[in-house]
């Protein structure tokens, strides 16, 4: 380990340089459950100029008493939809993490809630208090936490109390994969039904109006294609390992062995980030419920339509100028074609407002005691480095 340069506490369970392959990391749960989870948090990694031994994982970190006893100028907690039913072993695991770090800096950046289309949902009492402590713990060494949308701003501090200083908007750091270069879109096609159509979903939160649309694209477009991100998921296409977990399973989706989309060969899920993008550049269109689904295929370029089907994908997707729409206002003679130009026609803002999203982000990182210095160079943009900020 270089003492002379910067040591960072990381929240991830692999990093961008290992080598492992896709199935590797889905038969060993490197995804934590979902691959979406390494899009936002290799982008944090990718942010920082620090040498790979310089780096040591959360999990490292609780099993190894010496690595506890070590002095850390970062602590970077790159998080999804954490304040949810369900998630009260992560938040308390994480508080005693943020507790017994020795820091200054806690750079906590892109959590968010899961409700509905409005409010907050019906958040059980031990998971309210949870997040309560989870957050207060977290400020004690960081002057505000990142969310990902403003229904998360305003779930802290309306229901949580914590004062609007203290949060800052930020979205996901998943859409500064690549830096501050904003992706180039498709040179402009027709729409043709000979397209190919990376079709995410989410069977989890399913709802029978998305899902007939899905089923609908799947049925009438041959080279439509479903792209999964979920453990199980990976676990039914690489070993034929039946899904489980009743919520995911429904016959209108791709959740069984003998569905003709995985029968056919027409289901594909990514272990890694790059074998993920570098998939999405074959494809014209992307169109699902699942926010990081529609990431990658804009990062390359490709235009994608989000279905929102809660606030965490809603709120992505409308603080970054996405292409989105409700799951209810689709109705049975909308079409993935009148999508397609809707999505054309709305992708120009994100491209208009991508500077201003990226300067967000760094600027949080600076706000929370981060040096530029440590950052690596072509991952901050002139007009920052020049005092901007």
């Amino acid at each position: 380990m270089n003492k002379k340069l910067p040591k960072i506490l990381f929240y991830t369970p692999t990093y961008p340089w290992d080598n492992y392959t896709d199935k590797e990391m889905i038969e060993r749960n490197l995804i934590s459950g979902n691959t979406g989870n390494l899009l936002f948090g290799y982008s944090a990694v990718n942010l920082f100029d620090v040498p790979k031994e310089n780096f040591v994982r959360v999990w490292d970190f609780q099993h190894d008493k010496k690595l506890q006893e070590e002095e850390y100028d970062y602590f970077v907690l790159p998080m999804a939809n954490g304040f949810r039913n369900g998630n009260i072993e992560e938040l308390t695991n994480l508080t005693k993490v943020a507790e017994k770090v020795k820091t200054s800096r806690i750079i906590l950046c892109g959590v968010g809630g899961q409700f509905g289309q409005s409010g907050f949902g019906n958040l059980a009492e031990e998971i309210l208090e949870a997040i309560t402590t989870f957050t207060t713990t977290i400020l004690k060494k960081a002057k505000t936490i990142g969310v990902r949308d403003i229904r998360t701003f305003e779930f802290l501090t309306q229901k949580i109390g914590l004062q609007e200083n203290q949060v800052d908007v930020i979205g996901c750091p998943s859409i500064r994969y690549f830096g501050p270069q904003a992706p180039k879109m498709k040179e402009y096609q027709p729409w043709n039904d000979d397209f190919k159509i990376a079709v995410n979903y989410t069977p989890g939160e399913y709802h029978d109006q998305w899902a007939r649309f899905i089923d609908k694209i799947f049925r009438e477009k041959e080279k439509s294609f479903a792209i999964m991100q979920d453990l199980e998921e990976g676990e039914l296409l690489l070993n034929h390992k039946r899904i489980t977990t009743f919520e995911k399973m429904h016959d209108l989706l791709p959740t069984r062995i003998d569905h003709p989309i995985i029968r056919n060969g027409r289901a594909r899920i990514f272990g890694t980030p790059d074998s993920w993008y570098g998939s999405m550049k074959t494809f014209d269109f992307s169109i699902g419920t699942r926010i990081h689904g529609n990431v990658a295929p804009l990062l390359m370029g490709v235009p994608s339509m989000t279905i929102a089907i809660d606030s965490r994908v809603e709120g992505l997707a409308k603080y970054f100028n996405m292409p989105y729409i409700w799951f209810d206002e689709i109705k049975e003679t909308t079409t993935v074609e009148e999508l397609y130009y809707r999505a054309l026609a709305e992708m120009p803002k994100f491209y208009e407002t991508f500077d201003e999203k990226y300067d967000e982000y760094i600027n949080f990182f600076v706000k929370n005691g981060v040096s530029l210095k440590d950052m690596k160079e072509d991952y901050v943009p002139d007009r920052l480095r020049s005092g901007k900020l």
